[in-house]
């Protein structure tokens, strides 16, 4: 997740499980909820037992504070928010070098 105002960045975090589990990075003057979305996150990584081997709770941290911040999260569903369609204009395939 990250925050962007007038083509300057002013915060990100970012997971990355293939580095490790806990990897989280984070940079700029963050939103106030991010420390307690953060603590939340690691303490329940922590303490997963072994049925949860392959559970990455850090992967919420970013998401968690996305949805605070605009209310929208990915895997839920949104029966009144307007969809738009989106169609394709051009191709995107370019031509061939040797053409």
């Amino acid at each position: 997740a990250s925050c962007w105002e007038n083509g300057k960045e002013i915060w990100n975090i970012l997971h990355d499980s293939q580095k490790e589990v806990l990897h989280l990075e984070s940079n700029g003057t963050l939103p106030t909820y991010f420390e307690k979305v953060k603590a939340e996150k690691m303490t329940l990584q922590q303490a997963k037992t072994d049925e949860e081997e392959l559970v990455d709770y850090i992967f919420d941290v970013p998401v968690a504070v996305f949805y605070q911040l605009v209310g929208y999260k990915y895997d839920l569903y949104y029966e009144d928010l307007p969809w738009e369609e989106l169609k394709r204009t051009h191709s995107l395939r370019k031509k061939k070098w040797w053409k």
